[in-house]
């Protein structure tokens, strides 16, 4: 049994450096064009980690900022609550007009609820400090590190969808040029015998 081993790195080092005659030139080119892809998509790795670092200090500044200016206050219902169901099975939500202080002045509005209320139930509920007005809880600042790495991972895998599709491209139109050649090629054997 004849046994025989091929490794990525003496095919790919053959193509590129070798002096071998059958490598054809557009061959040589299809593996530089590899070679440049992996390259380009590894020094994209610490850029895309700069990026990722800059937005977890943009964020952490920014959920900060808001956790300032938002805080919570005690409302009261003055009605019995609603019920809202959403799209979903669990988007269930209960809708009160219910009475606040906040920002010097006296508020009423209808807001979301915790659960079921009733006339005269009491419950925290956040507010902007400038407006009195309801608002969603703050982030917390620990969120910044998901917006980091979903930021990050785009923008390398944005690097590797490019390159791989532009490494891909260049082997089609080599692909293509080398299957032209044996036509030509063919046609000239034809026409000399």
């Amino acid at each position: 049994m004849q046994q025989f081993t091929i490794t990525w790195g003496r095919y790919w080092f053959s193509r590129i450096a070798g002096r071998n005659p059958l490598v054809r030139r557009n061959e040589r080119i299809q593996a530089w064009g590899a070679l440049l892809a992996v390259l380009v998509t590894v020094l994209a790795l610490p850029v895309a980690a700069a990026i990722g670092t800059s937005v977890y200090d943009v964020r952490v500044r920014f959920y900060a900022e808001e956790a300032k200016h938002r805080h919570a206050v005690t409302a009261t219902a003055l009605e019995n609550s609603t019920v809202s169901v959403g799209p979903g099975p669990a988007d269930v939500s209960f809708l009160v007009r219910a009475s606040w202080t906040a920002a010097g002045s006296d508020h009423v509005d209808v807001v979301e609820w915790a659960d079921q209320a009733r006339v005269g139930d009491r419950a925290d509920i956040w507010v902007d400090d400038i407006t009195g007005e309801p608002v969603d809880a703050p982030a917390q600042p620990s969120r910044a590190v998901g917006d980091a790495v979903g930021v990050a991972l785009s923008v390398w895998f944005a690097v590797m969808a490019i390159t791989a599709s532009t490494a891909y491209l260049i082997r089609l139109r080599m692909i293509h040029h080398r299957h032209l050649q044996w036509d030509r090629e063919l046609e000239a054997l034809k026409y000399q015998s």
